[in-house]
């Protein structure tokens, strides 16, 4: 899974939807990430996935998230310039897409194993 960086107030920050966001992501909110459209999330559920994308780039990328950087903060941040909700959108259905051709591409692969 690869980390995208994104701009908020002149800082760049890693953003990783990983195996860790998505776990915090339904620890957190109780849902699981399978069942969602992530296109079509509740408010509370982008600000959080979203939150926890950030958490999940920053540990994979060795720059901690300062503390004040809570959901209260990327409420804020989303409030303040809508077109970064369009950027972690972006960055949300590009993993899901990798995430979906690797699932495609290890079920093939185990298609073919038990043919043999």
């Amino acid at each position: 899974m690869k980390i995208t960086t994104i701009t908020i107030d002149g800082v760049k920050y890693p953003v990783r939807f990983g195996l860790r966001a998505y776990r915090d992501f339904e620890n957190h909110t109780g849902k699981v990430m399978s069942e969602l459209n992530p296109t079509k999330l509740k408010i509370d559920d982008f600000i959080a996935l979203s939150y926890f994308g950030l958490v999940d780039g920053a540990k994979k990328a060795s720059q901690p998230l300062p503390p004040k950087n809570d959901l209260d903060w990327l409420l804020d941040v989303f409030d303040e310039d809508q077109s970064i909700i369009e950027k972690f959108t972006d960055v949300l259905i590009d993993a899901q897409r990798a995430n979906t051709k690797v699932n495609e591409k290890n079920g093939a692969t185990k298609k073919k194993k038990l043919r043999r």
